[in-house]
């Protein structure tokens, strides 16, 4: 499989698992009063940083690990600064955990991009030989 169109299914199954999420499983957690600890809350903040990298990954670009880091960075600090804007944007709530949350998805995402980057150049190095 080629490297683009890898990362375009894995840029579809983070939206379809996004879309869930939203749409049916954390609304169905908070309408039953379902504690999930502070994930039901934070979870989107984890996934913003996935969608955002792994939807920069799919652009016809030469892909690398150091493009992957900076990419990953540049998602997780703009989470972090989304949430510290919040202290100054009206009906808005600062919670610490979305922070916590965004570098997690920063590093879980880098994580699974770099090793699907090492799986896919192995593969690459195999078929040349």
């Amino acid at each position: 499989m080629k490297r683009n169109s890898t990362f375009v299914f894995l840029f579809i199954g983070i939206l379809t698992i996004g879309f869930f999420w939203a749409v049916l499983i954390r609304p169905y957690l908070h309408k039953n009063n379902i504690s999930a600890f502070f994930i039901a809350d934070c979870m989107p903040n984890f996934l913003a940083v996935m969608i955002l990298t792994f939807g920069t990954m799919t652009l016809p670009k030469n892909q690398n690990p150091k493009e992957i880091f900076k990419k990953t960075i540049t998602f997780t600090g703009s989470m972090i600064l989304y949430e510290f804007l919040q202290l100054i944007i009206p009906g808005r709530v600062f919670d610490y955990k979305d922070i916590i949350a965004s570098i997690l998805g920063g590093i879980f995402t880098y994580l699974i991009l770099t090793l699907t980057y090492r799986i896919l150049i192995k593969r690459q190095v195999k078929t040349l030989i």
